[in-house]
């Protein structure tokens, strides 16, 4: 693999190298953490031999292969007026506050705003970013929510608690099977 979005370079590539690397010990990958779009045009042109993303819809052109699915978990500073909730908020209720998003044309802002749209409900924005570690350390941090996607390792690619994104100062809540 010599593209990889963020969010699988660190969550999906440590166990297949792991597997990869009992198999063929002279086994060595050289990994690129790249924008989703980025790899995906990248391939496409014929820089890279491949890449790990997740993407909504699968690219043209592209030979594609599904290695697994992603959940959404909504991230909020354990601080924030969605987190006295004690429960998972409503679309209504998000739509109220401002949150740390994808930037504009990345695929996971594209869902974002198709959702909010299917709502009928209003994206506010608090803070726009390339990479979804970038979302979970401003959110740690207090700045607003974020929708953050995470691996799911269930069977058959259901959310399981353990699969959750775990972070000191936030309140997490599974929202795949929601949106």
């Amino acid at each position: 693999v010599r593209g990889a979005d963020q969010l699988l370079a660190r969550e999906a590539r440590p166990p297949a190298l792991r597997t990869a690397r009992a198999e063929r010990p002279d086994f060595l990958v050289r990994v690129e953490e790249l924008p989703t779009a980025e790899i995906a045009e990248r391939v496409a042109a014929g820089a890279i031999d491949a890449g790990l993303v997740h993407l909504p819809s699968v690219p043209r052109g592209l030979r594609w292969q599904a290695l697994g699915r992603i959940g959404i978990a909504l991230v909020i500073p354990s601080n924030h007026a969605l987190a006295k909730l004690a429960r998972a908020p409503t679309p209504e209720e998000v739509s109220r506050h401002p949150l740390i998003l994808y930037e504009p044309h990345a695929p996971g802002r594209a869902l974002a705003e198709r959702l909010f749209r299917e709502f009928g409900v209003n994206l506010k924005v608090a803070a726009e970013v390339t990479f979804s570690q970038t979302m979970r350390s401003m959110a740690r941090a207090g700045l607003a929510p974020a929708f953050v996607p995470y691996l799911l390792t269930g069977k058959k690619g259901l959310p399981e608690p353990e699969d959750l994104p775990r972070m000191a100062q936030t309140v997490v809540y599974e929202m795949t099977a929601k949106l």
